[in-house]
């Protein structure tokens, strides 16, 4: 568990996850499941690319994933949908 620990950590310090720019990322409040559609702008892209690298290389990770106190949530594929 400490080696997951540790990798969280280094997750959560990394600056591009810690960016305050993310008013334009992908968010779910309002989302009507009819009509949502993914917008993925470069900084939430490069994010969804960092957790996919992570997932990719730690056998133990199925998935990685961010949510945002401005509602954004960040997925690493689009197949996602927003709650209904």
């Amino acid at each position: 568990m400490s080696e997951a620990d540790s990798d969280i950590a280094a997750l959560a310090a990394n600056e591009l996850v810690r960016t305050r720019q993310d008013q334009e990322f992908t968010s779910f409040l309002e989302a009507d499941p009819q009509t949502f559609a993914y917008n993925v702008g470069q900084v939430e892209q490069s994010i969804v690319n960092l957790f996919n690298t992570f997932r990719l290389t730690h056998s133990y990770v199925n998935s990685v994933y961010m949510g945002r106190e401005n509602g954004s949530f960040v997925v690493p594929t689009p197949e996602h949908s927003p709650p209904s």
